[in-house]
């Protein structure tokens, strides 16, 4: 009785589009209908910076996946894989070893979730602050995706934010990555609206961007989308910090780590770091410390690269430490992360 009442929930939410229908095709033993909706719930949850849930969903997906006893190596195991490897990004877990077994996977056998793999391999790279490894990725990506709309889109989209990284102009690629969009893409125009907001600010542009910033803020805030939301409310308060505007940019950096509170991901730890760098600039040594204590006692061993560095520099500044003993063993401060955390950070300080 309890599979019929399930398998009936499934079918209604099915129809309404709605992605917890997964869950109850699963609980009524209808695995392959339930691979779907669990994927994409999954993947919801990532990106709206829930990572428990996206754990669970990922547990049922596979536990869905063996009940139909798909084989290891069928390729639609890899479509779960780009879920993971996100979910990895925000735990700070090494996410290599799973796009290789990703790419093994589907090479050949299925285009648009070996686009996807590569897509997502470029968006590593990018984050780690690695964009000239990260251009060939994007480029494929494009390639491989060429004839899937979306797909194309999100593709140009972490090439154009990748490009903008450098110094390039990438204008026209957001252009027409937001041109292939159809209706119902909300989720992607909001990551365009952002992209194109950081892009121009490093182009430049600070009074175009702050636009586009506040745009993509508004439009996440009311779309649920958290990661977009803070990571342009970010962008703003390094734009306020840059224009001398030091308590409106730690205005904005408070939001953000208040939109990130309890994800537990990378995300919220980076900015919490850099709303420390915000404090300290402004003479607000105590509350910076406070920001940072919780970071050190219990998520430090989870920091790595620019996230573990920006926290080495601001705890060594406010501690009068060595930064390089608070860093990975082996690890350097790239000059532009040691630029912005010391002498740009020390100017509010006179």
């Amino acid at each position: 009785r309890a599979a019929v009442w399930h398998g009936a929930a499934a079918e209604l939410l099915s129809e309404r589009g709605d992605v917890a229908a997964g869950r109850h095709f699963a609980l009524a033993g209808r695995h392959a209908e339930a691979l779907g909706p669990l994927r994409r719930a999954a993947a919801d949850a990532v990106n709206r910076m829930q990572l428990e849930p996206c754990r669970a969903l990922i547990a049922l997906w596979e536990r869905s996946a063996d009940a139909m006893g798909m084989a290891l190596e069928d390729p639609r195991r890899a479509s779960v894989i780009v879920v993971r490897v996100h979910l990895a990004l925000h735990t700070q877990e090494d996410p290599e070893g799973l796009l290789q077994q990703g790419l093994a996977l589907v090479a050949g056998r299925d285009v648009q979730i070996e686009a996807q793999l590569h897509y997502t391999r470029g968006w590593v790279l990018a984050r780690a602050g690695r964009h000239v490894e990260a251009d060939p990725s994007f480029v494929e990506a494009v390639r491989l995706a060429e004839g899937y709309g979306e797909l194309v889109a999100v593709a140009q989209l972490g090439r154009a934010a990748s490009l903008f990284a450098r110094g390039l102009d990438a204008r026209g690629l957001v252009e027409e990555a937001r041109g292939r969009l159809g209706s119902g893409q909300e989720a992607l125009g909001l990551r365009a609206d952002a992209c194109l907001g950081k892009g121009l600010y490093r182009l430049g542009f600070s009074g175009e961007a702050r636009r586009w910033l506040l745009r993509a803020a508004a439009r996440a805030e009311r779309a649920g989308a958290r990661e977009v939301e803070a990571e342009a409310v970010a962008e703003l308060a390094e734009l306020s910090w840059a224009e001398g505007e030091y308590s409106e940019a730690v205005r904005w950096m408070e939001r953000a780590v208040g939109v990130l509170a309890g994800s537990g991901s990378d995300l919220a730890w980076g900015t919490a770091v850099r709303l420390a760098g915000f404090l300290w600039g402004t003479q607000r040594e105590e509350e910076a410390r406070t920001v940072l204590a919780p970071i050190r006692q219990r998520f430090l061993g989870r920091l790595r690269g620019p996230v573990r560095a920006e926290w080495a520099l601001v705890h060594g500044l406010l501690n009068g430490e060595d930064v390089g003993a608070l860093l990975e063993p082996g690890a350097g401060v790239e000059e532009g992360v040691r630029q912005r955390l010391g002498a740009q950070w020390r100017s509010a300080k006179g």
